[in-house]
């Protein structure tokens, strides 16, 4: 028998997920060249959103991401830090699809946009030096850089869905 293409869902289609993700040199940078740091750059990656099947061919589609955050923790000679990224990513696009069955294969495209925020808080301890045979107290203190970035890029990809149920794939 012949694959039938109403076999897959046209009109809204939510979908949700978790994984695990990790920014590639993230928590590297963050340490630097401190001689003691730690944290952890491999956390749970969120994303729910929706596709809107016109037909069983073309849809529009829109997903919020949640990516890993990146944390770090250490300090030097005279020094220690913290440091936290957390960002979030917005899709939209479109997806043109082709129907086999219960399966529809599917190639993505469209516009992202990106936030980011990076804090940064230091603590600089106060150092003795001595000049001209007197001691002097060179105060430290805190330091806290608060980044925050945002930007759109062009995004491209492919797909499957596979339906077991008409409102389960």
């Amino acid at each position: 028998t012949a694959a039938r293409w109403d076999e897959v869902p046209t009109g809204l289609v939510a979908f949700g997920g978790a994984g695990v993700s990790q920014y590639r040199d993230a928590y590297h940078l963050q340490c630097g060249d401190a001689t003691v740091c730690s944290g952890d750059d491999s956390h749970t990656t969120y994303v729910a959103g929706g596709t809107l099947w016109l037909n069983p061919f073309l849809g529009i589609d829109g997903a919020w991401i949640k990516p890993a955050g990146v944390n770090a923790n250490g300090g030097g000679s005279g020094f220690n830090f913290n440091s936290v990224v957390s960002s979030h990513l917005y899709t939209l696009g479109g997806k043109v699809g082709v129907p086999i069955g219960k399966t529809r294969l599917y190639g993505q495209g469209g516009t992202n946009y990106h936030r980011s925020h990076l804090t940064v808080t230091q603590t600089i301890e106060d150092k003795t030096i001595v000049v001209n045979g007197v001691n002097e107290l060179i105060r430290g203190g805190i330091q806290q850089i608060d980044l925050k970035t945002g930007g759109w890029g062009w995004q491209v990809g492919a797909g499957l869905e596979v339906w077991f149920k008409p409102s389960i794939g």
